[in-house]
């Protein structure tokens, strides 16, 4: 599926390279400014935040009505795209960090029937967000989920992905709101 992914290397108080060789802190200490660091960073994470991200993703209150995220309805998964990587865009940019959409192929063999665009040119896009950590030898987080979406009777007859909502709470609102909290997070942690 389309994915939404942030990449960063930890910062050096997050650091198991800085924790093992002890670098600016003794290995007690060191283990401390991890454990508390990581500790504040998981803190900041809350429930009402990624309630709010899932609800978006899944309904649009506007119209009271589900949304859709079916990987083959551009218009409902283009929206879902502007709105993920606006999202990490707005943490990431002020500090130096980028976004970019990331276009890919799908297979002829997983268009529907129905489709009716152009299947030599439709391109779903990933969403990569990137921040440069503190430490170049700490290595590289990558948080990621897919943000497009299907329903549980989307193999039953009379399903149909073009027409029918495909709200994903569960697939895979969830995982999103995780990276875009995740992201959001751990950019406050590098602010500070």
């Amino acid at each position: 599926g389309i994915h939404a992914a942030w990449e960063k290397p930890l910062p050096h108080n997050l650091s198991l390279a800085a924790w093992k060789s002890g670098r600016k802190l003794s290995r007690a200490a060191a283990h401390t400014a991890t454990t508390a660091g990581l500790a504040d960073v998981l803190n900041s994470i809350t429930e009402a935040r990624l309630h709010g991200y899932v609800e978006h993703l899944s309904y649009d209150s506007w119209n009271q009505r589900a949304r859709s995220r079916y990987v083959f309805r551009s218009e409902t998964v283009d929206s879902a795209a502007a709105y993920i990587s606006d999202a990490l865009l707005g943490g990431l940019e002020p500090i130096g960090g980028t976004v970019r959409l990331v276009p890919f192929k799908m297979p002829p063999a997983l268009f529907p029937k129905n489709f009716g665009g152009d299947t030599a040119t439709f391109a779903p896009m990933n969403i990569v967000g990137r921040l440069a950590g503190s430490d170049p030898d700490a290595g590289t987080w990558i948080v990621s989920a897919h943000y497009d979406a299907i329903v549980l009777d989307s193999r039953q007859p009379g399903w149909d992905g073009m027409a029918d909502p495909a709200p994903g709470a569960d697939d895979n609102a969830t995982g999103v709101a995780a990276v875009l909290e995740t992201a959001r997070a751990l950019v406050k942690g590098y602010q500070e």
